[in-house]
C-alpha cells in the first residue's frame, strides 16, 4: 500500500521544478571557459478577438508570447585548448492573466550540450526530434506551427543525440512528454528524425520523423486530462527550401493520439524584402485534428526590423471551423552582450 501510494505520488502529483538543473548549469559555467552571450529580451504583445483585447498572442495558457521581460544566456564550456560544448538558458517574467498574482516565471531552453567529433549530446529542456520544430526557433515569432496543435512540443525535458555526419543528419530524443513543466511519471516521448540537408547551412532540408510514447496533453504550464498520459504515435515529413529571398516550408505529423486519428499539417510561404531583409511577409495554412476535433487556420503576417534591436510584428488569423478572427500585434526588443 505504501509503495503504491509513493508511485501514485511520483507519477501523478509531483511537478518537479527545474531549479536544481539551473543551479547545475551555473555551477558548470563557473568551472568552464568564461565566454558567451547574454541577451536581454522584452516584448509587448496582445490580440484583438471578439471585440476584446487580450494580453497574449494565441491562447491564454500558451507560454511563448505574453508581455514579458527576460534573458537568453549562451555560455561556451571548455578549456583553453578545446571547446567541449555549451550551456543554454532562457527565462522571463511574463504577465499572465490566469496566474494568481498575474505574473509567471518561465524557464525554458535550459540544457547542457556536449560536442564531440562524431556527435552532439544534450540534457535538459530542448527541442524534440520531430519535424521542422527540431531545428527552427520560433519562441519570439507570431506565426503558429505544429506545436500549437498539441501534437508536438515547442520544447521538452529530456536527453538527445545528434550524429555529426555529412549526410544524412540523424537526430534522436528521449523526453518526458510533458512540454514546459518537468513532470515525472509514466509519461515519456521517444522521437527521431533523419534528414537530408541542414537548412541553416544549405538553405534546404528534407526530413522524416517518427515519435511514440505516452505523453501529457499540456499547453504552457497547464497539464490537462487530470495529468493522465495519453498514447502517442506519429510519423511525419517536413521540407524547407530557401530560394533567394523566398522560403517555402511544409511540416506534417500524422498518427494516433489517445487511440484516435490525429494530424497537424502546415504550408508556409515567406518573403524577405528591403535592405538587410528588414521586412518579411508570410502566409500560412494549417490543418489539424486532435482528440476528435478538427481545425483549419489561415494566417498572414508582417514583420519589420526598426533597427538591430527592435522588431514590430503583426498577424491576422482566421479559423473557419469556429469562424474566429484574430489580429495580433507585437513589439519585440533584444540586446546581446558578449563577454
Amino acid at each position: 500500500m505504501v509503495k503504491q501510494s509513493c508511485q501514485h505520488h511520483l507519477s501523478r502529483r509531483l511537478l518537479v521544478t527545474p531549479l536544481a538543473f539551473i543551479t547545475l548549469l551555473f555551477s558548470i559555467s563557473v568551472l568552464s571557459a568564461n565566454s558567451g552571450i547574454l541577451t536581454f529580451e522584452a516584448q509587448g504583445v496582445g490580440n484583438y478577438s471578439g471585440d476584446e483585447w487580450n494580453w497574449y498572442s494565441h491562447h491564454l495558457h500558451d507560454a511563448m508570447q505574453k508581455p514579458s521581460i527576460g534573458f537568453d544566456w549562451l555560455h561556451r564550456a571548455g578549456s583553453g585548448t578545446r571547446d567541449w560544448g555549451y550551456l543554454s538558458l532562457q527565462s522571463r517574467l511574463a504577465y499572465d492573466e490566469s496566474a494568481p498574482d498575474k505574473l509567471k516565471l518561465q524557464v525554458y531552453n535550459a540544457f547542457l550540450n556536449y560536442k564531440s567529433t562524431y556527435f552532439d549530446a544534450w540534457a535538459g529542456h530542448n527541442k524534440t526530434a520531430l519535424g521542422v520544430n527540431s531545428y527552427f526557433d520560433n519562441h519570439a515569432l507570431l506565426m503558429p506551427d505544429n506545436t500549437m496543435s498539441g501534437l508536438n512540443y515547442d520544447r521538452d525535458w529530456g536527453i538527445g543525440l545528434k550524429l555529426n555526419r555529412q549526410m544524412p543528419e540523424v537526430n534522436l530524443s528521449f523526453s518526458t512528454g510533458s512540454g514546459m513543466p518537468l513532470y515525472i511519471g509514466d509519461n515519456y516521448l521517444l522521437a527521431g528524425r533523419i534528414a537530408y540537408g541542414d537548412f541553416a547551412k544549405d538553405d534546404l532540408s528534407l526530413g522524416l520523423s517518427a515519435g511514440t510514447g505516452k505523453t501529457l496533453h499540456s499547453m504552457g504550464y497547464i497539464v490537462m486530462h487530470n495529468k493522465q498520459p495519453l498514447n502517442y504515435e506519429t510519423v511525419g515529413i517536413d521540407f524547407a527550401k530557401r530560394h533567394y529571398n523566398w522560403v517555402l516550408m511544409t511540416d506534417t505529423l500524422y498518427g494516433k493520439y489517445n487511440n484516435k486519428s490525429a494530424y497537424s499539417s502546415l504550408f508556409r510561404l515567406s518573403g524577405s524584402f528591403l535592405q538587410e531583409e528588414r521586412l518579411m511577409a508570410e502566409a500560412q495554412v494549417n490543418y489539424a485534428r486532435l482528440l476528435g476535433k478538427s481545425t483549419r487556420t489561415f494566417s498572414t503576417g508582417l514583420s519589420y526590423k526598426l533597427n538591430a534591436d527592435i522588431s514590430l510584428r503583426g498577424l491576422y488569423e482566421f479559423e473557419d471551423v469556429n469562424n474566429t478572427h484574430k489580429t495580433i500585434l507585437q513589439v519585440y526588443y533584444q540586446k546581446a552582450l558578449a563577454y
